[in-house]
């Protein structure tokens, strides 16, 4: 629908983004639609101002061709950041703002319809952004479809809600069906459905069932896999009732995470050892994420001990951290042990009192010769 170019504005002097609407990705015959909406929507869109939605810093068009001026985040996207399972702790805290991001979006009325990783941009401080809002409303007609074309849903097969892929009205729902897809990705590296063509992908969503969660990670909790289950269900009444108790139910997960103990000996090689989590990731461009149990920052001998697994920076100097993964044999009591007095005292006592009774042997002996 756009291509994104990154450009600088030489009067700011700061480097932007610029998405330039496409002709070729509508017809002819709503085109005209598209620029007589395009002005008035980009700037409903440029008041959307939340910490964890992409600003639109301007808008414009340049020989007929509209396009929109945002902000240039260089640490990349959340896909670029993926491959691996990750810990569901570090899940719910970078999916927590997106998700209050699509809440404050929804109060005013716009629906995303394209909610997944490539659109979740990465700030420099790792902090997550939603971006892509502007196309999702650009290219919302305003009579229940699409200036794509009439029946034809905006939005990628991946992670498009079932009602979504039917070409129907879609609402709230459909952006937190969207948001679980990404959700249980990140937790078990897969999507729940793929297929070799698109529409055979937006089939399965409509009728096959969910490949449960645990299939791929045995050891998560409960509580994380009703979230998901709920999230993805097929028809958006069996849903949260919107996104913000999605929001809620992210909440208390985080809540769950923060004060999750492990019991000692309870987990194997390869299975999660996170018990807290004190910070969000560092989600810069040159950094892949990594399973936490691939890389622990800290070892002991300890039990009950509570480790801390992220792949951000933890403040603890570098000698303690090799003291711990190199502990120092532990002493045995040496058998050798320092003499005591009074048993040396015992024992001089003993070789004077034999010289002692050999002297007066002698003198006794001698006394019956003479």
């Amino acid at each position: 629908m756009a291509t994104v170019y990154k450009a600088y504005d030489t009067r700011l002097e700061r480097d932007v983004a610029v998405k330039i609407i496409r002709k070729s990705a509508f017809g002819s015959e709503v085109w005209e639609r598209v620029l007589q909406r395009f002005e008035r929507e980009a700037k409903v869109l440029a008041k959307l101002s939340h910490p964890n939605i992409l600003k639109i810093l301007d808008y414009g068009e340049h020989d007929g061709t509209p396009f929109l001026v945002l902000e240039y985040l260089p640490g990349g996207t959340l896909k670029e950041h993926m491959g691996q399972p990750i810990s569901w702790q570090i899940a719910v805290r970078i999916l927590l703002p997106i998700a209050r991001g699509l809440a404050f979006a929804h109060q005013y009325g716009i629906i995303h319809r394209d909610v997944k990783p490539s659109n979740i941009l990465i700030a420099e401080n790792g902090k997550p952004m939603l971006s892509d809002f502007g196309i999702a409303k650009l290219l919302e007609a305003g009579d229940g479809h699409t200036l794509t074309g009439t029946g034809v849903g905006i939005g990628t097969p991946e992670y498009m809600a079932p009602e979504q892929g039917l070409g129907k009205v879609v609402d709230g729902r459909a952006d937190l069906y969207s948001l679980g897809i990404v959700f249980y990705e990140l937790i078990t590296g897969k999507k729940p459905y793929t297929a070799e063509t698109p529409m055979a992908v937006v089939f399965m969503h409509i009728s096959d069932p969910l490949p449960l969660p645990r299939q791929f990670i045995h050891d998560l909790p409960d509580d994380v896999e009703k979230v998901l289950i709920k999230s993805l269900a097929k028809k958006p009444e069996n849903r949260y009732e919107n996104i913000d108790g999605f929001v809620d139910a992210l909440e208390r997960l985080e809540n769950l995470g923060n004060w999750k103990v492990e019991k000692p000996g309870g987990r194997g090689p390869g299975q999660d050892h996170l018990s807290t989590l004190d910070e969000v990731p560092s989600l810069s461009k040159s950094q892949k994420f990594e399973h936490p149990h691939s890389k622990p920052e800290v070892i002991d001998t300890n039990l009950s001990r509570v480790e801390k697994n992220s792949i951000s920076d933890n403040s603890v100097d570098s000698s303690t951290v090799d003291s711990w993964q190199n502990p120092a044999p532990i002493m045995k009591p040496s058998l050798s042990k320092k003499p005591n007095r009074l048993s040396n005292f015992f024992h001089k006592s003993a070789f004077l009192y034999t010289i002692s009774g050999l002297v007066v042997i002698l003198i006794i002996a001698m006394w019956g010769v003479y």
